[in-house]
C-alpha cells in the first residue's frame, strides 16, 4: 500500500519532473538558437574579413608585380642604352699624315706638343702617334691629352684629361738595324675623353727617365708637305732668360713655344655620339612602354 503522503509527493514529484523537462527543452531550445545566430553572425564576420584579406592580398600582389615590372622594364631601358651607345664604332677624326720631314727629338723634362681641332662630338677613345725611339731604350713615355695649350705666355696651367704610359722599349726603333719611325697605337684608358667639335686640345709628350731619347716626326710648314690648319706645334719653355750674344735679353714666364713652324704626325679617333633623332625615337618608345604597364 502506498502512503498518501508518499503519493502526493510522487504525483508532485512526477509533475515538477515533467515541468522541468519542458523547462529545460525551452531554455535549451531557445539557447542552441541564439548559439546558432551568434555562430552564423561569426561565420558571416568571418567571410567578410577572408574576403578582406583576400582582397588586401591580391592588391599587395599586384603592387608587388607592377613594381618588378617597373624594375624589369629599367633593367631593359639600361641594355637597350648600352647597346646602342656601345654599337657605335671610333672614326678617324683629325690626322696629320705621311710622308714626314722632321722630328723633335726629346727626353726627361722636356714636353713637346701637338695641338688640334675636335671635328666630331663623342668620345676620343685612342690615338695615334708617329714616333720611334733611340738607344738606348730606358724609361717609359708619357702620352697625355691636355685641354688649355695654347701657344703663348702660359696664363693658367693646362689640365691633364687623361694619361698613358708606354714602355720606351716598345716603340720602333731609329737606330741602326731598326724598323724606322711609326704610327703607334694607344688606346686611352677608360671611356676615353668626352669631346666636343670646336673643342681644342693637345697631346703632351714627355719622358720619366734621362736615358735614351725619343723622337716625333712631323712635317715643316716651310717646306711642301701638307699642313695641319686645326693646330701646331710646341713645345713647353720653363720660365727664364733669354740670352743673347751680350747677355740676357728679356724674362719670360713659363709658355708654350714654336721650337719650329711645324706639325707632328698624330692621328685621333672618336666615338660620334648617337644623333639626336635617333636617341629622341628611343626615348618615346621608353616612355610609350612605361605608359603602357604602368
Amino acid at each position: 500500500m502506498v502512503n498518501v503522503c508518499n503519493k502526493k509527493w510522487v504525483i508532485f514529484d512526477n509533475f515538477y519532473g515533467k515541468f522541468g523537462i519542458i523547462v529545460m527543452q525551452l531554455v535549451l531550445s531557445d539557447s542552441t538558437e541564439k548559439s546558432v545566430e551568434v555562430l552564423s553572425k561569426e561565420t558571416a564576420d568571418e567571410a567578410v574579413d577572408a574576403e578582406a584579406q583576400t582582397e588586401k592580398n591580391f592588391c599587395k600582389e599586384k603592387e608587388v608585380m607592377k613594381k618588378r615590372r617597373k624594375i624589369i622594364l629599367s633593367v631593359l631601358v639600361v641594355l637597350l642604352l648600352v647597346v646602342f651607345y656601345s654599337d657605335s664604332q671610333a672614326v678617324l677624326d683629325q690626322q696629320l699624315g705621311l710622308p714626314m720631314d722632321f722630328f723633335s727629338q726629346f727626353n726627361e723634362g722636356a714636353l713637346i706638343a701637338q695641338t688640334f681641332t675636335v671635328g666630331i662630338t663623342g668620345r676620343l677613345t685612342a690615338i695615334e702617334v708617329y714616333v720611334s725611339q733611340l738607344n738606348p731604350p730606358v724609361g717609359n713615355l708619357i702620352v697625355e691629352i691636355r685641354s688649355g695649350v695654347a701657344y703663348g705666355d702660359v696664363v693658367n696651367p693646362s689640365t691633364v684629361l687623361t694619361s698613358v704610359s708606354v714602355p720606351v722599349a716598345l716603340l720602333p726603333s731609329s737606330s741602326p738595324g731598326g724598323t724606322g719611325p711609326a704610327f703607334v697605337p694607344i688606346n686611352l684608358p677608360g671611356l676615353g675623353v668626352s669631346v666636343s667639335e670646336g673643342d681644342e686640345l693637345a697631346i703632351v709628350m714627355h719622358k720619366d727617365d734621362t736615358g735614351g731619347d725619343v723622337a716625333w716626326f712631323g712635317t715643316n710648314r716651310m717646306g711642301s708637305l701638307p699642313d695641319y690648319l686645326g693646330g701646331m706645334a710646341l713645345t713647353f719653355q720653363p720660365a727664364g732668360w733669354v740670352y743673347g750674344p751680350e747677355g740676357p735679353i728679356y724674362y719670360h714666364p713659363d709658355r708654350w713655344w714654336i721650337n719650329q713652324v711645324a706639325d707632328y704626325g698624330f692621328r685621333t679617333y672618336v666615338e660620334p655620339v648617337p644623333e639626336p633623332a635617333s636617341v629622341l625615337l628611343l626615348g618615346l618608345g621608353i616612355i610609350t612602354i612605361l605608359k603602357k604597364r604602368g
